[in-house]
């Protein structure tokens, strides 16, 4: 160990002293989020929150031992040594092998003198990270890059404990971050210290959200992160500054990017008022990355993955996915993400509920929901499906009713899962210079699949009723395909094949109507 982290003043703490820096120091080299001291009668069980969720069993500590340990840890925090009844929240700074490390603690006490001491570990290196630092498809990246050119607006960010939802905020106002704009953070507590921010940090007493906002939009603000939207004052303010002319970032509490949406509405944001604000809202998870995938072997899901396939609306017959033989061929973590942009069909969904925003959200190139963003990182070998498993149960599996033309044509086996990939990345470079090229013609002039194979795909999306639409334009016409739609399954089911078969067009007119 290269740094001197917690110091003993007399011979009898050395060995103490040592194994405290020992925990926080590997703490650090693996990323943990937070280590946690329980102490109990008899002895004290040090754990650590891993990135991706799960508390993992370290090692456990003597009672003598943690009563030292316990007195370094609140002098350090500058917290009291006398008080156990009460709780007591500090703030330690460390430097580690020249990276500096915020440790936030919190210590609350427990029955029978027992208490809880959770150390949250802040790299300040992720302060600086950009986009381009973070792991994400080029289509998400657009998607972000067309939210940072809004003048104004409202980005969310959901996601537990743990997940990154802060890292990504801050490279999100590092992008913005310029001479020309004044950035404020509103946070409790301040996690990443910027000198070219302005940063409050909110007590709950004082200092509190709503009160911070109210004030700050006084302060000619251009972008304002707000830490959490916790309650009704601070969600009206928000949206409030994002529709007069300042882009707004925060976090909420919410399962998936979709019911972050209604999360809002039910704190009683005019649903109008909602969709003049919102640009996007993100949902994400960090999830363990494979060292080493060429010591895994390859294996086809078992049942139980299987049925998480099912529920997450993947298909892919007869995939192999890695699955490692130990814990020690995981190492790192990467953030899956579930991107929304909150454009005219998604704002016409805000009051039908969580399915109806995901229909719409799916015909949005760089949707995917948490789950089918995780399975792509197993399918092509960066994690394994086991750890794709856990970013979602098959309980809270979303109804999607909806399948884009490139899921069908990879499903139906007329296009390789690689080249959809790169293509539908190098449709996202042609957006950003502004050229904005439609996948069906792309896939059709570089001869990937043929126009019949293509035509019968866009059958089972959700662009086959807007195919319709403009070849049945007269009031009868109109009604029967009103008729066939509240029979039609999305995804599942050909609306083509369906209107063919009921003879309300011809072959000929969807070929004419189609421009894929």
């Amino acid at each position: 160990m290269s740094n001197k982290l917690f110091i003993n003043t007399s011979k009898n703490e050395e060995e103490i002293v040592n194994c405290l820096n020992d925990i926080i120091f590997r703490a650090v080299q693996e990323r943990v989020a937070d280590v946690h001291f329980q102490q109990t009668d008899g002895l004290c069980r040090v754990r650590f929150r891993m990135p991706g969720g799960s508390l993992v069993n370290h090692r456990n500590i003597d009672r003598l031992w943690m009563t030292v340990i316990d007195e370094k840890i609140r002098a350090r925090a500058r917290l009291s040594v006398t008080d156990r009844m009460g709780m007591q929240d500090g703030r330690i700074s460390l430097k580690i092998n020249n990276c500096n490390v915020d440790i936030r603690v919190a210590i609350s006490p427990g029955v029978n003198g027992s208490q809880l001491i959770v150390c949250r570990l802040l790299d300040q290196s992720n302060s600086n990270r950009r986009l381009a630092d973070i792991n994400m498809t080029p289509a998400v990246r657009e998607a972000f890059d067309r939210v940072l050119l809004e003048p104004n607006g409202l980005l969310l960010v959901t996601g537990p404990t743990g997940s990154g939802k802060t890292t990504t905020l801050y490279a999100l106002l590092n992008e913005l971050n310029n001479e020309a704009r004044n950035i404020i953070t509103i946070e409790n507590p301040v996690e990443y210290r910027i000198p070219e921010f302005h940063q409050i940090n909110v007590d709950g007493q004082s200092v509190t959200f709503a009160g911070a906002l109210r004030s700050v939009l006084r302060q000619d603000p251009d972008v304002i992160l707000i830490g959490e939207i916790r309650d009704q004052e601070t969600a009206n303010i928000a949206v409030q500054a994002a529709i007069t002319g300042h882009l707004v970032l925060s976090t909420l509490h919410a399962n998936n990017a979709a019911m972050a949406i209604t999360r809002m509405l039910e704190f009683g944001i005019d649903p109008h008022t909602l969709s003049a604000a919102l640009r996007g809202v993100t949902a994400q998870r960090l999830i363990r990355t494979l060292a080493n995938p060429e010591e895994c072997v390859r294996a086809l899901p078992n049942e139980a993955e299987k049925a998480w396939l099912r529920a997450s609306n993947i298909f892919r017959p007869d995939a192999e996915y890695l699955r490692p033989t130990e814990p020690k061929n995981y190492k790192g973590f990467t953030p899956v993400m579930e991107v929304i942009l909150a454009d005219h069909r998604v704002k016409k969904a805000f009051l039908h509920g969580v399915d109806e925003i995901y229909a719409a959200a799916s015909r949005q190139s760089q949707f995917e929901t948490l789950a089918q963003a995780a399975e792509h990182f197993a399918y092509y070998g960066l994690t394994s499906l086991e750890e794709a498993c856990r970013v979602s149960s098959v309980q809270e599996a979303p109804t999607i009713k909806n399948r884009r033309i490139g899921q069908v044509l990879v499903e139906k086996g007329h296009v390789s899962a690689g080249d959809m990939y790169n293509l539908l990345s190098l449709q996202s470079e042609c957006r950003k210079q502004g050229n904005h090229h439609r996948i069906g013609k792309m896939l059709l002039d570089r001869g990937m699949c043929s126009a019949d194979d293509l035509m019968d795909a866009v059958g089972f999306t959700a662009e086959a009723h807007d195919v319709l639409l403009r070849i049945c334009i007269t009031e009868e016409r109109r009604h029967a395909l009103a008729n066939l739609v509240h029979k039609w399954t999305p995804g599942v089911d050909s609306l083509f094949k369906t209107a063919l078969d009921s003879n309300l067009v011809s072959s000929e007119e969807l070929t004419d109507a189609n421009t894929f």
